[in-house]
């Protein structure tokens, strides 16, 4: 593949000549598909899963989430201001102040962050998600940008209660 630029030159004598500059970028389109094709992986990996990935730089309140995170959340990307703020709304309001503490010392004593809670969606229904995050520092040693990921455990919880309830009229 070849990338031409044609650059028109304005001559002493008021004539005009052009520059034309061509590239070989075949390597570059090569290792463009190939990213795709990672993106592509990573997403149909995070949505089998149901593990979404975030990153919120601190110093913005400048959230990004996964589309699977969206998925999680019962949320559309374009309905949701992706915040901090925001993100704790969606927290079921009897796990909301554990969730703030925890994080808090989490990048407070810089340590990872992680927990399991709940979060309600639009439509009522309440997931339950196992969360972890690390955080990266300045040179001051302040918090500046948390990266973590999500994980929809809701099917495993009942699974795991469901077992043990059997266990239970099992050893009677």
């Amino acid at each position: 593949t070849q990338d031409l630029i044609d650059i028109p030159l304005k001559n002493t004598d008021g004539s005009i000549s052009k520059l034309a500059i061509s590239r070989d970028i075949t390597a570059f389109k090569r290792t463009e598909n190939a990213l795709r094709e990672s993106e592509k992986f990573l997403k149909k990996s995070q949505e089998m899963a149901h593990i979404g990935s975030w990153k919120l730089d601190l110093r913005k309140n400048d959230l990004l989430w996964s589309d699977e995170v969206y998925r999680i959340f019962g949320l559309n990307p374009q309905e949701f201001g992706a915040t901090l703020d925001a993100f704790l709304e969606a927290v079921h309001p009897d796990d909301r102040k554990m969730v703030e503490q925890a994080y808090g010392t989490a990048v407070e004593n810089h340590q990872p962050y992680d927990i399991t809670h709940r979060v309600v969606r639009p439509d009522g229904t309440v997931r339950i998600v196992h969360e972890k995050s690390e955080e990266t520092h300045d040179e001051s040693g302040k918090a500046v940008l948390s990266i973590g990921m999500i994980h929809d455990i809701t099917e495993l919880s009942q699974a795991a209660a469901s077992l043990k309830e059997t266990m239970v009229i099992v050893n009677r």
